[in-house]
């Protein structure tokens, strides 16, 4: 299940507020998820200025070892815009959506952000959007 938030907090915040809702942010795994993923937040974000997302992946303990939030290692898939990561600044150690590609950016600044939480292995898509 997927939840998007459009409250914007920084990376950290996001992160425990999932984890409130027995949650995680998004780890994306896949070319089909992170398509589908780009089709939900193209919805939520037709008329908004604010289409960077933070998801669950960071080098926050060890720079550019890059992890999940939930631990494991980044894997396979990676859809890093061009010039990505960057850490253009040291702080820069958390990681969003903008559009399909990811972009390392501080998590201190504050982003909307989605939320990911499977049940018993099986992916169920569903997708809200809420002011909290």
């Amino acid at each position: 299940m997927y939840a998007v938030f459009s409250r914007a907090k920084s990376w950290k915040h996001a992160e425990g507020f999932c984890r409130s809702m027995d949650a995680q942010l998004v780890k994306i795994e896949s070319r089909d998820e992170s398509v589908f993923i780009k089709s939900l937040l193209q919805d939520l974000n037709s008329n908004s200025s604010s289409r960077f997302h933070w998801i669950g992946l960071t080098d926050i303990e060890v720079e550019t070892h890059w992890k999940w939030s939930d631990g494991s290692s980044l894997g396979p898939y990676e859809n890093w815009a061009p010039q990505q990561p960057d850490s253009s600044s040291l702080d820069q150690d958390c990681v969003g959506l903008y559009q399909v590609w990811w972009h390392d950016r501080s998590c201190l600044s504050k982003h909307r952000f989605m939320c990911e939480k499977k049940k018993d292995n099986d992916f169920y898509f569903t997708v809200k959007s809420a002011l909290t």
